[in-house]
Protein backbone atom coordinates (compact mmCIF):
# COMPACT_ATOMS: atom_id res chain seq x y z
CA UNK A 1 0.00 0.00 0.00
CA UNK A 2 2.91 2.39 1.22
CA UNK A 3 4.56 1.85 -2.46
CA UNK A 4 1.29 2.45 -3.99
CA UNK A 5 0.51 5.57 -2.76
CA UNK A 6 4.40 7.08 -3.23
CA UNK A 7 4.48 5.65 -6.72
CA UNK A 8 1.26 7.82 -7.29
CA UNK A 9 1.78 10.89 -5.61
CA UNK A 10 5.87 10.83 -7.35
CA UNK A 11 3.71 10.27 -10.67
CA UNK A 12 1.46 13.41 -9.81
CA UNK A 13 4.54 15.50 -9.26
CA UNK A 14 6.54 14.77 -11.91
CA UNK A 15 3.33 15.19 -14.39
CA UNK A 16 2.22 18.76 -12.34
CA UNK A 17 6.31 20.14 -12.91
CA UNK A 18 6.41 18.90 -16.10
CA UNK A 19 3.36 20.90 -17.24
CA UNK A 20 4.88 23.95 -15.27
CA UNK A 21 8.15 23.62 -17.02
CA UNK A 22 6.40 23.64 -20.46
CA UNK A 23 4.09 26.06 -19.80
CA UNK A 24 6.92 28.56 -18.97
CA UNK A 25 8.89 27.91 -21.94
CA UNK A 26 5.94 28.47 -24.29
CA UNK A 27 5.91 31.87 -22.71
CA UNK A 28 9.47 32.59 -23.89
CA UNK A 29 10.52 33.44 -20.52
CA UNK A 30 11.88 31.07 -17.55
CA UNK A 31 9.59 32.18 -15.23
CA UNK A 32 6.35 31.02 -15.18
CA UNK A 33 3.69 33.85 -16.16
CA UNK A 34 0.93 31.82 -15.62
CA UNK A 35 -0.77 32.71 -13.14
CA UNK A 36 0.21 28.80 -11.67
CA UNK A 37 2.55 28.13 -9.05
CA UNK A 38 3.36 25.14 -7.76
CA UNK A 39 4.97 24.32 -4.13
CA UNK A 40 6.44 20.79 -2.83
CA UNK A 41 6.26 20.63 0.77
CA UNK A 42 6.78 18.37 4.14
CA UNK A 43 7.14 18.14 7.41
CA UNK A 44 5.86 16.56 11.03
CA UNK A 45 2.30 15.16 11.36
CA UNK A 46 1.16 15.79 14.70
CA UNK A 47 -2.26 13.88 15.81
CA UNK A 48 -4.33 15.75 18.12
CA UNK A 49 -7.18 14.85 20.52
CA UNK A 50 -8.61 11.22 20.39
CA UNK A 51 -6.48 10.23 17.46
CA UNK A 52 -2.99 10.82 19.30
CA UNK A 53 -4.65 9.91 22.62
CA UNK A 54 -3.19 6.70 24.87
CA UNK A 55 -6.46 5.85 26.84
CA UNK A 56 -8.17 2.59 25.72
CA UNK A 57 -11.37 3.35 25.64
CA UNK A 58 -11.05 6.57 23.31
CA UNK A 59 -7.63 7.20 22.19
CA UNK A 60 -6.23 5.64 18.91
CA UNK A 61 -2.62 5.78 19.77
CA UNK A 62 -1.27 7.47 16.88
CA UNK A 63 1.87 9.32 17.25
CA UNK A 64 3.98 12.06 15.42
CA UNK A 65 4.68 11.21 11.42
CA UNK A 66 5.94 13.25 8.66
CA UNK A 67 3.80 14.66 5.26
CA UNK A 68 5.06 15.29 2.07
CA UNK A 69 2.57 16.55 -1.02
CA UNK A 70 2.47 19.10 -3.33
CA UNK A 71 -0.16 22.47 -3.83
CA UNK A 72 -0.82 24.02 -6.98
CA UNK A 73 -2.76 27.63 -7.03
CA UNK A 74 -3.97 29.66 -9.82
CA UNK A 75 -4.89 33.60 -9.17
CA UNK A 76 -8.18 34.38 -10.08
CA UNK A 77 -9.20 38.09 -8.72
CA UNK A 78 -6.60 40.06 -6.57
CA UNK A 79 -5.17 38.66 -3.71
CA UNK A 80 -7.29 35.51 -3.87
CA UNK A 81 -7.11 31.80 -5.79
CA UNK A 82 -7.90 28.69 -6.31
CA UNK A 83 -5.96 25.79 -4.60
CA UNK A 84 -5.28 22.23 -4.89
CA UNK A 85 -3.16 19.95 -2.63
CA UNK A 86 -2.24 16.25 -2.79
CA UNK A 87 -1.16 15.26 0.47
CA UNK A 88 0.14 12.33 2.03
CA UNK A 89 0.89 11.82 5.52
CA UNK A 90 1.95 9.11 8.10
CA UNK A 91 1.52 8.26 11.95
CA UNK A 92 3.02 5.51 13.07
CA UNK A 93 0.73 3.55 15.78
CA UNK A 94 2.37 4.12 19.42
CA UNK A 95 3.29 0.91 20.38
CA UNK A 96 4.89 2.00 23.80
CA UNK A 97 2.13 3.92 24.93
CA UNK A 98 -0.45 1.43 23.85
CA UNK A 99 1.82 -1.00 26.15
CA UNK A 100 2.03 0.94 28.78
CA UNK A 101 -2.13 1.22 29.09
CA UNK A 102 -1.90 -2.07 28.46
CA UNK A 103 0.26 -2.36 31.48
CA UNK A 104 -2.33 0.08 33.77
CA UNK A 105 -5.36 -2.52 32.90
CA UNK A 106 -3.99 -5.86 33.03
CA UNK A 107 -0.50 -5.80 35.71
CA UNK A 108 1.86 -6.43 32.89
CA UNK A 109 -0.11 -9.43 31.48
CA UNK A 110 -0.30 -8.81 27.72
CA UNK A 111 2.23 -7.82 25.59
CA UNK A 112 1.87 -5.74 21.81
CA UNK A 113 3.39 -6.20 18.43
CA UNK A 114 3.43 -6.42 15.06
CA UNK A 115 2.24 -2.45 15.41
CA UNK A 116 1.98 -0.75 12.14
CA UNK A 117 0.71 2.64 11.00
CA UNK A 118 -1.77 4.85 9.83
CA UNK A 119 -1.49 6.54 6.72
CA UNK A 120 -3.89 8.65 4.50
CA UNK A 121 -3.58 10.17 0.77
CA UNK A 122 -5.64 13.43 0.55
CA UNK A 123 -6.99 15.12 -2.75
CA UNK A 124 -8.04 18.89 -1.50
CA UNK A 125 -9.77 21.69 -3.63
CA UNK A 126 -10.22 24.88 -2.08
CA UNK A 127 -9.47 28.81 -1.89
CA UNK A 128 -6.80 30.39 -0.78
CA UNK A 129 -6.19 34.63 0.49
CA UNK A 130 -3.05 36.27 0.22
CA UNK A 131 -2.44 39.32 1.89
CA UNK A 132 1.33 40.96 0.56
CA UNK A 133 3.06 42.53 3.00
CA UNK A 134 6.13 43.64 0.69
CA UNK A 135 7.41 42.33 -2.92
CA UNK A 136 8.66 39.30 -1.23
CA UNK A 137 6.86 38.93 1.84
CA UNK A 138 3.42 37.64 2.53
CA UNK A 139 0.68 35.89 5.09
CA UNK A 140 -1.82 34.04 3.37
CA UNK A 141 -4.73 31.39 4.71
CA UNK A 142 -6.62 28.28 2.79
CA UNK A 143 -9.71 26.12 3.52
CA UNK A 144 -9.83 23.26 1.38
CA UNK A 145 -12.06 19.73 1.18
CA UNK A 146 -11.88 16.89 -0.73
CA UNK A 147 -11.55 13.07 -0.61
CA UNK A 148 -9.27 10.97 1.49
CA UNK A 149 -7.94 7.69 1.37
CA UNK A 150 -6.88 6.36 4.51
CA UNK A 151 -5.26 2.78 6.47
CA UNK A 152 -5.41 2.11 9.53
CA UNK A 153 -2.44 1.19 11.99
CA UNK A 154 -2.96 -2.54 12.35
CA UNK A 155 -1.50 -4.79 15.78
CA UNK A 156 -1.55 -7.43 18.10
CA UNK A 157 -1.49 -8.35 21.76
CA UNK A 158 -1.90 -11.25 23.64
CA UNK A 159 -0.47 -13.40 26.95
CA UNK A 160 3.74 -14.36 26.17
CA UNK A 161 3.50 -16.26 22.73
CA UNK A 162 -0.52 -16.13 22.53
CA UNK A 163 -1.89 -14.23 20.88
CA UNK A 164 -5.28 -12.83 22.21
CA UNK A 165 -6.50 -10.09 20.14
CA UNK A 166 -5.31 -9.13 16.89
CA UNK A 167 -6.33 -6.05 14.76
CA UNK A 168 -5.58 -6.69 10.65
CA UNK A 169 -5.19 -3.16 8.10
CA UNK A 170 -7.72 -2.14 6.82
CA UNK A 171 -8.74 0.74 4.16
CA UNK A 172 -11.68 2.97 3.98
CA UNK A 173 -12.57 6.42 1.74
CA UNK A 174 -14.06 9.61 3.65
CA UNK A 175 -14.48 13.47 3.37
CA UNK A 176 -12.08 15.66 4.65
CA UNK A 177 -11.44 19.12 5.35
CA UNK A 178 -7.72 20.97 5.72
CA UNK A 179 -7.48 25.46 6.97
CA UNK A 180 -4.10 26.39 6.56
CA UNK A 181 -2.19 29.72 7.85
CA UNK A 182 1.01 30.53 6.62
CA UNK A 183 3.79 32.86 5.35
CA UNK A 184 5.15 33.34 2.18
CA UNK A 185 9.03 34.76 1.46
CA UNK A 186 10.66 34.33 -1.92
CA UNK A 187 9.93 31.45 -3.19
CA UNK A 188 9.57 29.44 0.71
CA UNK A 189 6.27 28.41 2.25
CA UNK A 190 5.56 27.84 5.93
CA UNK A 191 2.86 26.72 7.18
CA UNK A 192 0.46 25.36 9.95
CA UNK A 193 -2.61 23.38 8.51
CA UNK A 194 -5.54 21.48 10.60
CA UNK A 195 -6.46 18.57 8.69
CA UNK A 196 -9.76 16.49 10.12
CA UNK A 197 -11.39 13.36 8.46
CA UNK A 198 -13.57 10.61 9.58
CA UNK A 199 -12.96 7.11 8.26
CA UNK A 200 -14.83 4.35 9.05
CA UNK A 201 -12.62 1.10 8.69
CA UNK A 202 -13.85 -2.23 9.00
CA UNK A 203 -12.89 -4.37 11.43
CA UNK A 204 -11.71 -8.03 11.51
CA UNK A 205 -9.88 -9.54 14.40
CA UNK A 206 -9.64 -12.43 16.52
CA UNK A 207 -9.37 -14.03 20.03
CA UNK A 208 -7.06 -16.49 19.77
CA UNK A 209 -9.80 -18.82 19.72
CA UNK A 210 -12.28 -17.36 17.39
CA UNK A 211 -12.92 -14.67 14.53
CA UNK A 212 -14.77 -11.48 14.69
CA UNK A 213 -15.66 -7.99 12.66
CA UNK A 214 -17.46 -5.22 12.49
CA UNK A 215 -16.36 -1.05 11.67
CA UNK A 216 -14.24 1.49 13.51
CA UNK A 217 -15.24 5.04 12.42
CA UNK A 218 -11.73 7.05 13.75
CA UNK A 219 -11.84 10.98 14.08
CA UNK A 220 -8.41 11.99 12.88
CA UNK A 221 -6.98 15.35 14.17
CA UNK A 222 -3.88 16.29 12.49
CA UNK A 223 -1.75 19.59 12.93
CA UNK A 224 0.59 19.83 9.93
CA UNK A 225 3.75 21.80 10.47
CA UNK A 226 5.38 22.29 6.77
CA UNK A 227 7.96 24.12 5.14
CA UNK A 228 7.67 24.40 1.11
CA UNK A 229 9.48 25.60 -1.47
CA UNK A 230 8.40 26.79 -5.09
CA UNK A 231 9.17 25.25 -8.24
Amino acid sequence: MKKAVLCVLLVFISIVTIYGQNNSESNGNPKNNSGFKYYLFGGVSVPLGDYGSTDLDNGAFASAGYNVGIDVSKTILPNFSWCGTVLFSVNNFNQDGFQSALDAYSKSTYKVADAGAYNELSFLTGAQYEYPLSDKFSIYCTAKCGVVFSSSASYSYGYHNFTMINFDKSNATSFGYNFNLGVIYSKFNFSFRYFYTQPEFPVAFNFGYGYGGGSMKLSMHILLICLGYEI
